[in-house]
């Protein structure tokens, strides 16, 4: 008889733990470490540096804490925290199920992204131009990750006194913190107003967007389906639902093809906006502390993989 209940191996138990490690931490870590010693080498610095047993010390801290601590609860990462490194290694690869060989995504360039601007395919005047539009300017001004254009909801854009827009993005439940923290921190991006010196208007964008969007779409998300060429004639450009899962996951590939633009050998996604955004950061010489609170990262390891993809860049 089938059982829902599978034994796992010690190879498989380590294999999630591995997992819940943070890649670009230890990208991160390597970096550090490699400018700490050279750092000790110029200061001629001869006191060895010895890389400990995580394993052994964790081991033996969490027998002692064990021994300390007369209640169990399996809740509780001090007494199990292998335990919950395998589960929380488990539910990212769960998540992360057929897109571990995904190609990294490639960065456009700024003369790219003014192409796509001037191309026919995001004129203002009609109602898919105007979607991908207002879809470029939010994804590359504030930043966003690859899912958050899928959910964001048009009650999450503040118009401002100064002009410009505020984005607002509440909690989002998912597998970034695992079983520690599944809810992401909540983060807020600016647009500025838009100026008589620039040729570019993502302000007048977004608003002519608003205005043109439905008040009664159901959930009251942001980005939804274009109407019929009859409706469309008689002034009503979009429907009151939500836009489908395929129209956003593949939304910049297909602005890309459709503008002409030429990115043969690069993988260019949704995540290309993010990273051209963030590149954009980086080249504008702000410190690394206003890098992390723009881009909206919760330490300088998450900041350190695109601050690599820039140099690569170059």
């Amino acid at each position: 008889m089938a059982t829902r209940f599978v034994s796992s191996t010690k190879e498989t138990i380590l294999e999630f733990q591995n997992m819940s490690r943070n890649v670009n931490t230890d990208k991160s870590n390597n970096v550090w470490m490699s400018l700490f010693i050279k750092f000790c080498e110029a200061q001629d610095y001869s006191n060895e540096i010895i890389e400990l047993d995580n394993k052994s010390l964790s081991d033996q801290l969490e027998q002692f804490l064990v021994k300390k601590i007369r209640v169990v609860n399996l809740f509780d990462i001090l007494q199990f925290k292998s335990l919950h490194r395998t589960l929380d290694g488990r539910m990212k690869s769960i998540a992360d199920q057929g897109k571990n060989n995904r190609k990294q995504s490639d960065l456009l360039k700024i003369d790219e992204i003014k192409f796509i601007l001037n191309s026919p395919v995001t004129k203002t005047d009609t109602p898919k131009g105007l979607l991908q539009r207002v879809w470029i300017w939010l994804t590359l001004l504030c930043y966003l990750r690859s899912g958050d254009a899928k959910r964001l909801k048009a009650s999450w854009i503040i118009e401002m006194n100064n002009g410009g827009i505020k984005l607002e993005l509440p909690k989002e439940k998912n597998h970034t913190g695992g079983i520690k923290d599944p809810y992401a921190v909540s983060g807020t991006s600016f647009i500025p107003s838009d100026t008589s010196e620039n040729v570019y208007t993502p302000i007048a964008d977004i608003k002519k967007y608003l205005a043109k969007r439905p008040n009664n779409v159901e959930g009251d998300y942001l980005f939804v389906s274009i109407n019929t060429p009859k409706n469309i004639n008689h002034g009503e450009w979009y429907l009151s639902t939500n836009l489908g899962k395929e129209s956003h996951d593949t939304m910049m590939c297909s602005i890309c093809i459709d503008s002409g633009l030429d990115f043969k050998d690069r993988n260019i996604t949704n995540h290309s906006m993010r990273l051209m955004g963030i590149h954009n950061l980086i080249e504008s010489g702000i410190t690394l502390d206003e890098q992390i609170t723009f881009s909206q990262h919760k330490t300088i390891a998450g900041v350190s993989a695109y601050q690599y993809q820039s140099i690569k860049h170059k």
